[in-house]
């Protein structure tokens, strides 16, 4: 997946791209901005999902590292359609900060996307590096939010 910013649109496209078991390459760009580092998931039947922090401030992408306001989103694209029906299917509102961590394992032995995420801390202003990296912040709690897919 790539995240570019179109100066001529003045916005931010996703594109994914995925390759499917014949060596084919589809290609697919997102209708909306696909966040903070997304992750995707393809289920054994050929599914896709992708969970990502939706940021509120998508101008943000271009030049902060850390996020402190988005919300965990999912998307879904079925292998039928070949990848081309993706869907918002939820969105788990925050405030979480920076990147959703989802696990490969239990959603391929288990088929449950589970996602660890980590509430923002409650103070308001820019974040920097050092009080994340260095602990000299708050901490705040992770949450794991288990999806059940049919």
């Amino acid at each position: 997946m790539t995240v570019d910013y179109n100066s001529q649109a003045g916005e931010y496209t996703a594109t994914l791209e995925m390759q499917n078991t014949s060596g084919w390459w589809h290609y697919y760009e997102m209708p909306w901005i696909a966040g903070s580092r997304p992750k995707l998931f393809i289920c054994q039947n050929g599914d896709a999902f992708l969970i990502y922090q939706s940021v509120r401030n998508p101008i943000a992408l271009g030049y902060n590292l850390y996020f402190i306001d988005g919300d965990l989103t999912i998307c879904a694209a079925s292998a039928q359609s070949n990848w081309t029906d993706w869907q918002i299917i939820h969105v788990e509102p925050g405030l979480f900060l920076n990147e959703m961590l989802g696990d490969p394992y239990r959603f391929e032995q288990e088929q449950v996307l589970s996602v660890m995420v980590q509430q923002s801390p409650t103070y308001a202003g820019p974040v920097r590096k050092d009080v994340i990296s260095n602990g000299a912040g708050q901490s705040t709690p992770l949450r794991i939010i288990d999806f059940f897919l049919d």
